[in-house]
């Protein structure tokens, strides 16, 4: 299967594989913002019928990746990065997102370049740990160990 029209028919929607075995069937006009699957389909062509595996995202984070990538291209006028920031907490807000989630979507975003969506959670998870007042609360919010020893954190 793959993207490039000289080679192959370009199919309508490709199938993804979570780690749990779970199958999205995801549009292929959405696959432009996700770089690691694009860059797959342009380079292999391979029957209608594979499947791609997607070893380290799991189906719920997958949902969200294509949710996320649906408004992007749904909402392409929207281009400010204010508008983008309100995006991404309306999908958080009905995913019921946390920290973790934020966390996984944005190594799904890392590990599928979706560039978009790696930038403004990262951004997020910026202002998330800037509104932190100490590293202590850092630890908290994102259940950390201390693992800097006692006598180097006092100070001279």
């Amino acid at each position: 299967m793959s993207l490039n029209p000289t080679v192959c028919k370009e199919p309508k929607f490709v199938q993804l594989q979570t780690c749990e075995g779970y199958i999205h069937d995801v549009e292929t006009s959405l696959l432009e913002q996700m770089g690691t699957v694009h860059d797959l389909l342009m380079v292999e062509c391979s029957d209608s019928n594979g499947i791609i595996p997607l070893l380290k995202i799991e189906s719920r984070i997958m949902k969200l990746v294509v949710q996320w990538c649906r408004l992007v291209q749904n909402n392409s006028a929207r281009t400010e990065a204010s508008d983008r920031s309100t995006m991404f907490t309306e999908l958080l807000e009905e995913a019921s997102g946390d920290d973790k989630v934020v966390i996984q979507l944005l190594l799904a975003a890392n590990y599928l370049h979706v560039e978009s969506l790696l930038e403004v959670g990262t951004q997020y998870l910026a202002d998330v740990i800037t509104a932190c007042e100490t590293a202590e609360e850092i630890r908290i919010r994102f259940n950390l160990q201390n693992d800097i020893p006692s006598d180097e954190t006092e100070e001279p």
